[in-house]
């Protein structure tokens, strides 16, 4: 007993531990329902219709983040660095992005509702899915918020209070997407992750409206002074650019996957994607709650060998921890796989490099957010067109030339996260020196 009492006590004294004690919790609860979720979709579906639901998900995702969905970690580090120091700089700059994001939001939704014919035809060889693609717009509209939402509750190092926010969404994933696909199919489950994203926009929005008027706090400010281009240029467009650029490459590397490998073994990589999102939940909160840390220490002032401390005890939390948790999957993926269904087994070699790359990623990931707490968004942006861009080379390489399918797919992914973990570590160490 007086151990636990220990434990309890140093997670409430380190604003670390705290942080990544309730980031967990919640975000463990909402993975693990969303998994759930997904797991019950594709054995509804099959193989080849959640194949159709997988490219239509990265679809919506893919002009979530070109309308500005990391904009969320600009909200983190602004609120984060001002919210003391200068409170009425800190609402205009979140006021600024939001509508910022909401107004590229509406000018994409527009676009995709009239090109959604084109890109279920011509782009993605699959007519059907014109419909689902339509019913995305209304998707990105609640979609776009709720992220930026539970930014703010990290500015604010809110974690319990996200952390239960996010719990108790999730079931409306788990309750939703598999009931709707059932009786309509792909339409159905994208119907069913409309509704998702409208209560996930709801719940987070009133919980922040209520944290706020307790702590008397005004966020929100409008006045002709909102947009400053100096503060957008030096990081909301950078890191809007550099959602620009990784979100179509990625898209992009499963169109290249469909068009030489097929719409059955793009299920099968969209369900073993799903199971490296699941291992990344833990080392992927962890560094979010870098950010907010990293960025407040700096914004005092302190020594700068308490900024290095924070990312030091993160890097090593993150490594160790990814390390430890794809040891299963490595050895027990095809058992794992029969979750989805008996048609989603993969060979060894491509749960292989799907799994050993996650390591190295969640590094990168780390430094990333180092990286913008130093303000160095431009670098982040510059990296990631070069990473990305050996991303989709490797792969067109891979499944067009050697025929690999699948494990040629994940064996790029693998080579470009190396390349971008050295690039990460390489100019983080500069910033630092």
């Amino acid at each position: 007993m007086s151990l636990i009492v220990q434990l309890k006590n140093r997670i409430n004294n380190s604003r670390l531990l705290s942080g990544v004690f309730w980031t967990l919790l919640g975000n463990g609860f909402s993975r693990l329902f969303m998994m759930i979720g997904t797991v019950w979709c594709a054995n509804i579906l099959g193989v080849e219709k959640y194949g159709e639901f997988g490219i239509t998900r990265s679809t919506i995702n893919l002009i979530l983040t070109i309308a500005g969905l990391n904009i969320g970690t600009v909200l983190t580090k602004y609120i984060s660095e001002f919210r003391e120091s200068d409170k009425k700089k800190c609402a205009q700059l979140v006021t600024q992005n939001y509508v910022f994001v909401l107004i590229m939001t509406v000018v994409l939704a527009v676009v995709v509702y009239f090109i959604a014919p084109y890109l279920s035809t011509s782009v993605l060889k699959t007519p059907q899915l014109t419909e689902e693609i339509q019913l995305s717009v209304v998707v990105l509209f609640f979609g776009v918020i709720y992220p930026l939402n539970e930014a703010v509750f990290r500015g604010f190092e809110w974690f319990k209070a996200l952390g239960i926010v996010q719990a108790i969404g999730a079931i409306s994933f788990l309750l939703f997407v598999p009931l709707f696909s059932m009786s309509k199919g792909v339409y159905g489950a994208i119907l069913g992750y409309l509704i998702f994203t409208v209560f996930m926009t709801l719940i987070t929005a009133v919980y922040l409206y209520v944290k706020l008027k307790k702590e008397h706090i005004s966020l929100f400010v409008f006045d002709s002074n909102i947009f400053h281009f100096s503060q957008l240029s030096k990081m909301s467009i950078p890191i809007l650019l550099a959602s620009i650029i990784e979100a179509p490459f990625f898209w992009y590397s499963q169109v290249l996957l469909v068009t030489f490998a097929g719409m059955i073994e793009n299920g099968k990589i969209g369900a073993i994607m799903q199971i490296r999102s699941l291992i990344l939940i833990i080392p992927s909160y962890i560094s979010l709650v870098t950010l907010p840390l990293l960025s407040n220490t700096l914004s005092k002032n302190d020594d700068n060998n308490q900024y290095k401390n924070y990312l030091k005890k993160s890097m090593q939390l993150n490594f160790g921890i990814a390390l430890i948790c794809i040891i299963p999957f490595l050895f027990f993926s095809n058992d794992i796989m029969k979750l989805f269904g008996k048609d989603f087994q993969v060979d060894f070699w491509t749960s292989f490099y799907a799994y050993i790359s996650i390591p190295f990623f969640v590094i990168a990931s780390v430094m990333d957010q180092s990286l913008i707490a130093k303000g160095k968004a431009w670098t982040n942006f510059y990296i990631s067109i070069f990473w990305n861009s050996i991303f989709i080379a490797l792969i067109y390489v891979n499944l067009s030339y050697a025929n690999l399918g699948g494990m040629g797919y994940m064996l790029s992914m693998f080579i470009a996260i190396l390349v971008l973990t050295s690039l990460k570590y390489y100019y983080n160490s500069k910033a630092n020196e």
